[in-house]
């Protein structure tokens, strides 16, 4: 891929193996194809696995990037559902970070599931 990423966010190495607590952590990438344009939906938690969104842990914004740039983030605040959706043209490299206020910044590429 053609973009660098800030040391210090968590990447799944392997979706089988990974532990719930990092599955809840991460963006998911979810793709609905058009006639020209993607839809990517991104979405908190991974295999059915949802992050709380109460005071004290939180999912604090979602940074979406298209080829290495930033394209949009959106800030949450407890209770608020994590989302965001962004259009793109097929064939684009694109990823998704999410910071959690307890647990640090999370990663997903967009072959991530």
């Amino acid at each position: 891929m053609s973009f660098t990423i800030d040391e210090g966010c968590h990447v799944i190495q392997d979706i089988n193996t990974a532990p719930d607590y990092e599955l809840k952590h991460t963006p998911k990438l979810e793709i609905i194809k058009g006639e020209d344009l993607m839809l990517v939906r991104v979405t908190i938690g991974l295999r059915g696995i949802g992050h709380p969104q109460t005071e004290e842990h939180f999912i604090e914004w979602i940074r979406f990037f298209v080829e290495g740039e930033l394209i949009e983030e959106v800030s949450f605040k407890a209770g608020d559902v994590p989302y965001f959706e962004y259009s793109v043209v097929p064939g684009a490299d694109f990823f998704a970070m999410a910071s959690c206020n307890l647990h640090g910044m999370w990663l997903s590429y967009s072959d991530s599931e």
